[in-house]
């Protein structure tokens, strides 16, 4: 169109030099920017010719031109260059101009992430976005977007804690106005998912030190997954090939994230200790098994327990061949023979707690992964069947309310175990941070329990 519109209306017609800014703001759209600042440079020169040198768009274009040029050539020089722009159009328009707001922001882009210096962009990334909340509304995606880039700055520079809390601001105010499922908001959860992870990654460091907790470890991971569970399934509505949904799925699979969602790419797990104990998760999840042994410890346990038949289940783990049982439901689950496991890979034991109470650990097979079960653990509350037989006559459900519990004994993707929960109406909870895995370990945490009243 460029050559035709030329050799027909001449090389400074109004039609060829917009043509020129449109392919200029194509390339720059595709990152190729010295493409794009030899189109912009073409345009100038037309606006030159023409006399049009002294227009809002001669300017807006120049403006377009430095930032092609900078970030296709950045160094000291041309960041200078650029910071002297930025400090004319701030003169001339003022520090809360949207353009001097949009141009202050792209001189810390070119700062952080073309010149490689976060510790300097950060400063003027505070300052910008206080000003854009001022200017535009803590949701707008000129503040979002600048609110993502000061947390990238703060992970770079070793400061994870201060990126959590800047976007943790963020998505409090998504949500707030019904934002949250929408694209910036669902990119600003990513960046918070992301930055908790960092900060993982930040206190296992500190911790190897002896500064840091092992339950601060847990809690901010724990956070994270269950951020990244809603998440995950809030970017549903998104088209599978969009590049934030792949985004998100791929944060899930890279820091092993949100159990069974629907993610297909290969984990990438950190390595785990060499003298990890009871056959802790030191490898990559073989998907078909992983999720079979995710269903049958969250599922399918939970699921005979709390059925009208549940007490029933309970006293048949008590009986010869239990574990042929377990591993015939495992097989049901099983699509191959290469996922199936032999009843010698189950356990089974059952006791009474201090006050009758019926405990049942079911151990399941190895543990490959993280989010796998370790044990299965039921506590039947023997006074609360009780009260409600002698109130019905009949024989209670262990979905009662109180009547029983379930209990995992679960892996976690940097070594340490948590205690995890599903109640009688499907959800999962956390409890917290769990032993090393063990029979007796998982009958301590059964007998320390109250009931699911409490």
């Amino acid at each position: 169109l460029v050559e035709d519109r030329t050799r027909i209306y001449g090389a400074d017609h109004e039609s060829v030099y917009r043509m020129h800014a449109h392919i200029a703001r194509f390339h720059y759209e595709m990152d190729a920017y010295a493409e794009a600042a030899e189109r912009y440079a073409i345009v100038l020169e037309a606006f030159e010719r023409l006399g049009l040198d002294d227009t809002y768009e001669f300017a807006e274009m120049s403006y377009n031109a430095a930032v092609c040029e900078v970030k296709a050539d950045p160094s000291e020089e041309t960041a200078a260059a650029f910071a002297e722009m930025v400090a004319e159009i701030e003169a001339e328009l003022g520090p809360d101009d949207p353009w001097t707001l949009s141009a202050t922001a792209t001189m810390a882009e070119v700062l952080a992430f073309y010149l490689e210096d976060a510790k300097a962009a950060i400063p003027i990334y505070v300052e910008v976005l206080d000003r854009k909340v001022a200017a535009f509304g803590e949701v707008s995606p000129q503040t979002l977007e600048t609110r993502r880039a000061l947390a990238r700055c703060l992970i770079a520079t070793d400061r994870p804690g201060e990126a959590v809390a800047i976007l943790e601001d963020g998505v409090r105010a998504c949500e707030a106005i019904g934002y949250a499922d929408e694209v910036g908001g669902l990119h600003t959860r990513m960046d918070l998912v992301w930055a908790r992870m960092a900060l993982v990654a930040r206190l296992r460091g500190i911790d190897d030190r002896g500064d840091a907790g092992d339950e601060e470890i847990l809690r901010q991971w724990l956070t994270a997954d269950a951020e990244f569970v809603a998440l995950e399934e809030d970017s549903r509505s998104l088209e599978p090939d969009h590049g934030l949904r792949v985004a998100i799925l791929d944060l899930g699979v890279t820091h092993d994230l949100g159990g069974d969602t629907d993610m297909d790419e290969e984990d990438d797990l950190p390595d785990a200790e060499d003298d990890a104990p009871w056959g802790l998760a030191t490898g990559r999840p073989d998907d078909e098994r992983h999720m079979v042994h995710y269903k049958f410890g969250f599922g399918v346990i939970p699921m005979f327990v709390f059925d009208d038949a549940g007490l029933g289940f309970v006293h048949a783990l008590d009986e010869p061949g239990a574990t042929n049982v377990l591993a015939q439901v495992w097989a049901s689950l099983c699509d191959d023979e290469a996922t199936m496991a032999d009843a010698s890979e189950f356990v089974v034991e059952q006791r009474r707690a201090g006050d009758g109470d019926i405990l049942v650990v079911i151990g399941l097979p190895e543990v490959r992964a993280s989010h796998e079960c370790y044990f299965v653990g039921i506590r039947v509350d023997i006074q609360t069947f009780q009260r409600r037989f002698s109130e019905t006559r009949g024989l209670p459900s262990l979905r009662e309310p109180g009547a029983a519990r379930v209990l995992h004994l679960e892996s976690t993707v940097f070594g340490a175990t948590v205690i995890g929960e599903t109640t009688v109406d499907g959800a999962h909870l956390n409890l917290g941070m769990g032993p090393d895995p063990s029979l007796d370990a998982m009958f301590a945490v059964l007998s320390g329990l109250g009931s699911s009243e409490d």
